[in-house]
Parts: C-alpha cells; sequence; structure tokens
C-alpha cells in the first residue's frame, strides 16, 4: 500500500509541495529523512522520505496514523472525519499544524495560494481517494445491486435498454443531472472499483449481473458514465486507476454496415 500523503504527488506541482512539507517537517540539512534527485530529464526521484504514514503497512487498519488533516471552514462532513480518524488520522486545529488542507472546490485555488507549501486537495478527492479509496468498490454485494433514488431511475432504464440510441440518451441525462447534484449522479457508480494488481475494472452487480458474461451495451453504458463524470468526482478517478481494459463492441457498432439501434 502506498504511503498516503506521496500516492496524493499526482503532478510536478504536488511533488513540490510534498518536497516542501517534508522540509518543513524535519528541516533542510536531515539527510537521514529525505533524499532528492533531479535528471537531466527533469524527473524527481525521492530515494528516501520519512512522511507521516510511513508505518502503515505495520498496521493496516491504522494507514492514516499521524496524519494531519485540517479541512476548510466550509467542509463540513462529519461521516468522512470519523471514518478517517478511525484509520489513524488527526484532525489539526489549523492549515499550519496539517500535513494535507482539504477545501471545497470553489475555495482550492485559495486554499492552494495560500498554503503553497501544503498538499492541498479537494473534498472530493479526500472522500474518493482517500476515505473511499477509488481502487475499491464503495459497497460490494453479492445480491441485486441497491435501489436507485429517483432521479437516476429513468436515467438506469435507458443506460440498461440494449438500445445504443437510448443509451447516449441515458449519458446525456446523467451529464445534466452530475452538473447539478454530482453525489446523486455517483450513486449508480457504487458498486464499480479498479483492481488494484490489475489495473482492470471491478463492472459491480449493476454492470455485470453474478455468473453472467459481461453485457458489452452495459460495458458501453458504464465507459461513457465514467467519461461523463466530473473533474474529481469518484468517477473521474476510477477513470484515471483503469490501467488495462477489454471490452466488446456492442453488435450495432461492429460494423459500419450495421443498421441504427433501434428501441
Amino acid at each position: 500500500m502506498t504511503n498516503l500523503l506521496l500516492s496524493l504527488a499526482t503532478t510536478p506541482e504536488r511533488a513540490m509541495r510534498l518536497v516542501a512539507l517534508a522540509l518543513d517537517l524535519h528541516g533542510p540539512d536531515n539527510k537521514d529523512v529525505m533524499q532528492v534527485q533531479v535528471c537531466a530529464e527533469g524527473v524527481i526521484t525521492f530515494s528516501e522520505l520519512e512522511l507521516p504514514g510511513s508505518n502503515h503497512e505495520l498496521m493496516p487498519e491504522r494507514r492514516f496514523q499521524s496524519v494531519r488533516v485540517w479541512l476548510n471552514g466550509s467542509v463540513d462532513r462529519a461521516d468522512l472525519i470519523k471514518e478517517f480518524c478511525l484509520q489513524g488520522g488527526k484532525i489539526a486545529s489549523s492549515a499550519e499544524a496539517a500535513h494535507l488542507l482539504v477545501a471545497d472546490p470553489q475555495e482550492l485555488a485559495t486554499v492552494e495560494k495560500l498554503w503553497p507549501r501544503k498538499l492541498v486537495i479537494s473534498l472530493a478527492e479526500f472522500e474518493a481517494r482517500l476515505i473511499v479509496d477509488s481502487l475499491r468498490p464503495i459497497r460490494v454485494s453479492t445480491g441485486a445491486p441497491g435501489a436507485l433514488p429517483k432521479a437516476l431511475r429513468g436515467i438506469w432504464n435507458q443506460l440498461r435498454s440494449g438500445s445504443v440510441m437510448q443509451i447516449i440518451d441515458g449519458l446525456n441525462a446523467f451529464s445534466d443531472l452530475a452538473a447539478v447534484d454530482g453525489r446523486t449522479a455517483e450513486i449508480i457508480l457504487k458498486e464499480v472499483g479498479v483492481n488494484a494488481d490489475t489495473g482492470t475494472l471491478i463492472l459491480g452487480n449493476r454492470f455485470q449481473r453474478a455468473n453472467e458474461a459481461a453485457n458489452p451495451h452495459l460495458l458501453y453504458a458504464l465507459l461513457g458514465l465514467l467519461s461523463r463524470s466530473q473533474k474529481d468526482s469518484r468517477g473521474a478517478l476510477l477513470r484515471q486507476a483503469v490501467r488495462k481494459l477489454k471490452q466488446a463492441v456492442p453488435p450495432c457498432l461492429s460494423s459500419r454496415d450495421s443498421p441504427p439501434c433501434r428501441s
């Protein structure tokens, strides 16, 4: 399992923020906790980097041990805070005392500017990447998939119709819903995950019934949902985590000479 803070250094800017955090924690001359090398191509390599949470492999149930998070004033999610603390994390009393800052998307740029030497992520990434973990389903079910909110039922009926034209209509409706109520829209992806070892999609019972072959129309619909998911959402994180994909093309799309699909 990758160190929590190190796993967030997904861009050069975040990597430099992580370096700044380590320097502030241990001092610029402490070579026992950090060694950084930069090659001619500009690739940064951490040969040694001691960060909070580095001992999580000894206690996987406490994987956030010693990690202090500060939540921007507008962030209020008691359920996420409780889960984070149960796994060893701490809520910092101030941004200065924290290792990781969490902000609403609208305030992300402001917080990043105020704290250039801290890792800053959105509330959606905190939920999906840290607490929920984008590499596994939120809810694993061995029976029928759970009921969907009313706003998603019509969309799901279109996505499972077996008609490409209706699936596209359903994807358009999903995009509209995600733009105004992303949290509700993403419920349809609750059982979808990504295998951490192979990088392949875990479809869940909604998109693949138990003991049945994968349905190419449902796979087509699922990939459409992931491609249309909003930035920093669970769907976007799932999309980024997929490294290997094998999908059969729906029959009506497998040949240029095929007639249009009809509902």
